[in-house]
């Protein structure tokens, strides 16, 4: 919802919307590489099937994994594979239908500018510091 809201309200010049001046805005980019655009390397015609080959992937590891541990995992674990499925899930979307992935979220601090993002990539990196957090945190014994 938020990728198409993106797609209605920020494409047109000028739209970019300001949410905290300097420093978080809402602007509308297609990005058709990874995350970081750490696949730049790979160059192959089908580039966007690769990427959504490699991202069904991790969705079905993650999904195996919950479902593994369904009985036994804490809260934040549930959170945390939630967060990786729902947005696996809203990314992959976006590059089965369009080939790449609706990016809007843009941070700033003076000169450095972090990476765009969109709310899919906020869930999934919530959701694995989560998994991370609680694999840290002393089990509690049965």
């Amino acid at each position: 919802a938020s990728k198409h809201l993106a797609a209605q309200h920020l494409q047109a010049p000028g739209a970019a919307l300001a949410v905290v001046p300097g420093v978080v805005e809402l602007r509308y980019t297609e990005n058709h590489d990874t995350a970081f655009s750490l696949s730049h390397v790979l160059s192959t015609p089908n580039k966007a099937m690769v990427l959504t080959s490699l991202a069904l992937v991790g969705l079905a590891f993650a999904v195996v994994m919950w479902w593994r541990k369904r009985r036994t995992a804490t809260a934040a674990e549930h959170f945390g594979y939630a967060g990786i499925v729902a947005g696996a899930l809203g990314n992959g979307v976006d590059r089965l239908l369009r080939g790449y992935v609706i990016d809007f979220i843009h941070a700033h601090w003076g000169a450095a500018y972090f990476p765009a993002f969109n709310v899919a990539d906020s869930a999934i990196t919530v959701g694995a510091v989560l998994l991370i957090l609680d694999a840290f945190r002393e089990k509690r014994q049965p």
